[in-house]
């Protein structure tokens, strides 16, 4: 296995909003990080280190997170708290997990090929945005790809269509629908409009 990325630190002592606040206008974020057989640890981390990691290695990425003289930690992110007009990060949640044990996590569907269904004037209906799995930390993928350029009018595809590695369990109904094709309205409304100006006047 290549060497995980690890991220350096620190742990704070008060937690209150004022010390948040200023925390975030210097560069670094309030965290916390728990999980099994460990008490919740409040620390700080680097926000641009972190948002690195994020765009380089996956919303689902693995890593360790080291305090000076202590042993790393190795952690998935559970959750990230974002203002709700700026989006700026504000808190994140840090999840001590084993490499060795099985975790339940929720993915992203990615959709790719939708600019196709556009182009023949069909709809694409989106019925869930996110996949549950289960496998160990290090093989939990990023996101789910679902190639939908193929798909026709009335044509969907289901959970159980999906081509995963055998090193994850999917956790859904495998009759759930992830997204289903229908004809665009605009081609009845036209034809509508055709028929008004073809019927004769009384």
């Amino acid at each position: 296995m290549k060497k995980m990325k690890t991220i350096k630190i620190e742990k704070r002592e008060n937690a209150n909003s004022n010390v948040n606040m200023r925390l975030r206008k210097s560069g670094y974020l309030p965290a916390s990080i728990y999980g099994k057989g460990i008490e919740t640890t409040s620390v700080t981390v680097k926000t641009d280190e972190l948002k690195r990691v994020l765009t380089t290695l996956g919303r689902n990425a693995v890593f360790n997170l080291a305090v000076a003289n202590e042993e790393p930690v190795t952690v998935i992110i559970k959750e990230i708290q974002h203002a709700p007009l700026s989006r700026e990060y504000l808190h994140v949640d840090f999840q001590k997990v084993s490499l060795s044990e099985g975790i339940h996590t929720e993915v992203p569907i990615k959709i790719v090929g939708a600019e196709i269904l556009d182009a023949k004037k069909l709809i694409l209906m989106r019925q869930t945005n996110f996949i549950s799995l289960k496998g160990f930390p290090q093989d939990i993928p990023d996101h789910v790809e679902i190639d939908v350029s193929a798909l026709n009018v009335g044509e969907s595809i289901h959970i159980s269509d999906l081509k995963l590695s055998k090193k994850v369990v999917v956790e859904n109904d495998p009759s759930v629908v992830i997204v289903s094709v229908s004809e665009s309205r605009v081609h009845e409304t036209e034809e509508e409009i055709e028929t008004v100006k073809e019927s004769p006047t009384v």
